[in-house]
């Protein structure tokens, strides 16, 4: 009985299971061409017998296979193992080093062949070889788990530094022939990481101690406006201690921080002075802030300036003061020189006009008539000047409309008076005055205009005085520069010792404006006395 010819397999990759193929083929074919006559039994077994051999050398010939790969990759991985970017060793029980890697030995500073044998513990700062000890007996007490520390280590040439050991006991052995019960690790050199931890937990102590023991407040808000954390020596102040106000909303403690932190929270770097009130207890503080956008949150870095905002309130007070016994002094001296003018000046020259009156109408005593006439009213202008008591008896509104009503017709001088119903403070309303008298001096003097404009106005506690004229007006240097004369000079002076600002602008050849800022101190105050 003729055997059907065998159906050809699919195509296998590997030319070797090919071969074998075409091999059981043709073992085939010899079965099949068994002597005529042969029993079917010896066929069957002959047949049986060829597919067996053939089973086994298709078998030998795939682990044959099999061992060519599982040599490629543990070449592979030998590879990968040596050039890897960090450092693979492995250790026995005494810490001996019996495989490394090359990173192993760029980080220990030798050769690999000249550390196969030796102990990691040399390698190791002295004073954290007993940690590397009871990391190793950790490593040894648990097999199979991974255990990690950092160690103060040294190279061969002495050389400092930080290294990471991750390490775990195998239980059996791996692709690169490491027997059962060796310790692996992975060496990292951590000395960066280290050293910024080391200048971070610097500054954090830093910070922690100028928190503690100087007069300074930290604070951290969330974009709700609520504190993560307030803390800080200053506190102390206010009565709180570190924390206390923590989950409560800043705005509603202290409104005055609304603003700045709603700048802040949008992006703006911001520094401001603040003025905090707590159960009746104040603080001014000068504020540094920032938002964090990684963290979500706004940073608030304070310092207590109480003390010296005190300081500076009292010496305010000590130039006010002094600035009041000088003005006085001033005033009292000349309301002396008017009065000694009006006295015995004045007498004189009204005793010398009626004396002319009564001599005969002669063309000469008609001349000393005039003369005399002219020197009553310049006497009368200079002790007016000297001493507007028109300011006492009528207040700023009606003296500054008496002083322009005396201004030459030759100059238009627009007066505009609002929101001086209130009584100010006499020593501000005779300083106004002075101002007033002086600017309008100067222009008639050097400014050679046409038209003067001159406003003075109380509004939200504080007093603007503007005086702008549309004359030749002044040069650059003399705008930015010291002040020309003795009269700009005072009225710096004056202003600033009244805690106001002087405003200088000037167009050459269009006009020069004077513009003050004068804050209006409540009666009882030093303006007051």
């Amino acid at each position: 009985m003729k055997r059907p010819a065998p159906t050809p397999p699919p195509a296998d990759p590997h030319p070797a299971l090919q071969g074998l193929r075409a091999r059981a083929e043709r073992r085939g074919l010899v079965a099949a061409s068994l002597p005529p006559g042969t029993a079917p039994d010896v066929q069957q077994l002959v047949q049986e017998l060829q597919v067996h051999q053939i089973e086994l050398e298709m078998q030998y010939e795939e682990l044959l296979l099999a061992q060519a790969e599982a040599e490629r990759s543990r070449l592979q991985y030998l590879d990968l193992y040596d050039f890897a970017p960090v450092g693979y060793c492995t250790l026995d029980a005494t810490g001996t080093l019996h495989q490394l890697n090359l990173r192993t030995g760029q980080l220990l500073g030798q050769e690999r062949r000249q550390l196969l044998g030796r102990r990691l513990a040399l390698f190791v700062a002295p004073a954290a070889r007993d940690q590397l000890a009871h990391f190793l007996a950790r490593l040894w007490a648990q097999p199979g788990q991974r255990q990690s520390c950092e160690l103060a280590m040294r190279r061969a040439d002495n050389t400092p530094f930080f290294g990471q050991l991750e390490g775990v006991v195998q239980a059996e052995a791996d692709a690169l022939g490491q027997l059962p019960g060796s310790c692996r690790l992975v060496l990292l050199d951590v000395t960066a990481r280290r050293q910024a931890q080391d200048e971070l937990s610097a500054k954090n102590r830093l910070l922690d101690t100028i928190v503690q023991q100087m007069p300074v407040v930290l604070a951290r808000l969330g974009p709700d406006g609520c504190y993560r954390e307030l803390v800080g020596q200053a506190l102390r102040r206010l009565g709180l201690a570190d924390n206390e106000l923590v989950g409560q909303v800043a705005a509603r403690l202290f409104p005055a921080t609304a603003p700045h932190f709603q700048r802040l929270l949008a992006g703006h770097r911001e520094s401001y002075v603040l003025h905090l009130t707590h159960q009746e207890r104040t603080m001014v503080l000068h504020c540094s802030g920032f938002f964090d956008a990684q963290r979500q949150e706004v940073v608030v870095f304070a310092l207590d300036i109480t003390d010296s905002e005190q300081l500076k309130e009292a010496a305010v007070r000590q130039q006010q003061e002094l600035l009041a016994a000088i003005l006085t002094t001033q005033e009292e001296e000349r309301r002396r020189i008017a009065e000694a003018l009006h006295n015995s000046v004045g007498q004189l020259l009204y005793g010398t006009r009626l004396h002319l009156d009564a001599l005969p109408p002669t063309e000469a005593v008609r001349a000393s008539q005039s003369l005399v006439n002219e020197a009553i009213i310049a006497t009368r202008s200079i002790s007016f000047e000297l001493t507007p008591t028109i300011l006492e008896d009528f207040g700023l509104t009606v003296a500054l409309q008496e002083l322009v009503s005396r201004i030459p017709g030759s100059l238009t001088v627009d007066l505009n008076l609002r929101n001086l119903g209130q009584p100010l403070p006499l020593l501000l309303t005779t300083a106004v005055y002075r101002i007033v008298q002086e600017l309008l001096n100067n222009v008639m003097k050097h400014a050679q205009a046409q038209e003067v404009f001159v406003q003075v106005s109380q509004e939200d506690g504080q007093l603007y005085l503007s005086v702008e004229d549309d004359g030749v007006g002044l040069a650059p240097e003399a705008v930015q520069g010291p002040p020309l004369g003795i009269g700009l000079a005072g009225i710096r002076t004056r202003a600033g010792l009244l805690g106001g600002t002087v405003t200088v602008q000037s167009r050459p050849g269009r006009g020069t404006g004077f513009f003050l800022q004068i804050p209006v101190v409540a009666p009882g105050g030093p303006e007051g006395a």
